[in-house]
């Protein structure tokens, strides 16, 4: 049970869209000063709270499906497909700041069977090159009204990150939310060229249930594109080219909702992590 003083952090997340609500004399629907309230920059990140992660503590999902694929000299060449998931729980710390806990977790399959890689063909190197699937650690980002306030630094001297959030869009029933980031680091594992990660996100969620001031959970859909520097698991060497990926997915409540194809491949590789995922989160 959620107590009375986490009750009243909750409401005070949401007290933004309500006062526009209420402004309106119509608290809750999705009137034409609420509508404004989600379109107005200083409400962004309030916006991608709802969208993004959850306002409640309980563990929730993303999942996200695709292939990627390598560009040189403007030639695309899928490389193999992608399972991505990840966990996440959102913890309340008062004065309008809350933590997101999350863990990762990505396998790579055959463009055709689906077979899961632990030894992948390269067609733009023809080397055979080792895929391995570690466990992940859990990591923590604390954010404010005003966005990140901390997170882990990338592992490397010298990096930096840039992001950009918004704008919202509202078009009739629908939402949609760019989500942008940009890492520059210095040479990784060996590697002779800087690392460039440029992560883009679309988020979709229907206006009624973002407006709603009941719902802790919104759904919410995704569409990703990354354009990268060559990751080195892909010993791509000096060559010149982009790394690229064309993911779709979308926020789940439960684990059971996640795509079987996925939930097989975890339960395989990580079954601690899939049969406790609050735990796994807490480690």
């Amino acid at each position: 049970m959620i107590n009375v003083a986490r009750r009243s952090l909750f409401k005070g997340s949401l007290a933004w869209l309500a006062a526009a609500a209420t402004r309106s004399g119509a608290s809750g629907n999705a009137t034409d000063a609420a509508r404004a309230a989600l379109t107005d920059p200083a409400n962004v990140h309030q916006v991608y709270r709802r969208m993004r992660f959850a306002e409640h503590e309980q563990v929730f999902f993303w999942w996200l499906r695709g292939v990627r694929s390598g560009l040189i000299d403007n030639q695309l060449t899928p490389l193999f497909r992608m399972e991505v998931g990840s966990l996440h729980r959102c913890h309340e710390l008062g004065e309008g700041r809350y933590s997101v806990t999350s863990l990762g977790l990505v396998y790579y399959t055959d463009l055709h069977s689906g077979d899961l890689l632990e030894r992948w063909h390269n067609p733009l190197t023809d080397a055979t090159v080792p895929i391995q699937y570690a466990a992940p650690k859990p990591t923590t980002v604390v954010y404010s009204g005003a966005g990140i306030e901390s997170e882990p630094a990338f592992a490397g001297a010298g990096a930096t990150r840039t992001r950009e959030l918004g704008p919202v869009d509202v078009v009739g029933a629908d939402v949609w939310l760019n989500d942008s980031s940009h890492l520059n680091a210095p040479p990784q594992s060996g590697a002779n060229t800087p690392l460039h990660v440029n992560d883009l996100y679309t988020l979709h969620s229907p206006l009624q249930e973002l407006l709603n001031l009941r719902q802790r959970f919104v759904p919410c859909f995704a569409v990703f594109n990354d354009f990268n520097t060559w990751s080195p698991r892909l010993q791509m060497g000096d060559r010149a080219g982009t790394s690229l990926s064309r993911c779709n997915g979308r926020k789940e409540a439960r684990l059971d909702a996640l795509p079987a194809s996925y939930l097989a491949l975890g339960q395989r590789l990580h079954p601690d992590i899939f049969a406790n995922p609050a735990a796994a989160l807490a480690r």
